[in-house]
């Protein structure tokens, strides 16, 4: 049960750390780590260019690694230094 409860707090953790992404930011993770895109597709896809979706990414997977409760999600511990 436990497991569970973890499990719901931990996504609940991450859907706000998502929400405060920009509706741009969250489409270009979405289209990368969902739909498997690369950068050039998402540029196509989005109507702009690579170096945007470049900046975008960077940005958004920052803003995300300082936004999560590591300790609580779990899901960046292999990523920390």
């Amino acid at each position: 049960m436990d497991e569970i409860l973890d499990n719901e707090t931990a996504q609940q953790e991450v859907k706000r750390a998502v929400a405060t992404l920009t509706s741009r930011e969250r489409a270009v993770l979405r289209l990368h780590f969902e739909e498997g895109l690369t950068h050039a597709q998402i540029a196509q896809q989005l109507r702009i260019s690579i170096r945007i979706v470049r900046r975008d990414f960077e940005k958004s997977y920052g803003k995300l690694r300082r936004e999560l409760n590591v300790e609580l999600t779990g899901a960046l511990h292999h990523g920390r230094d």
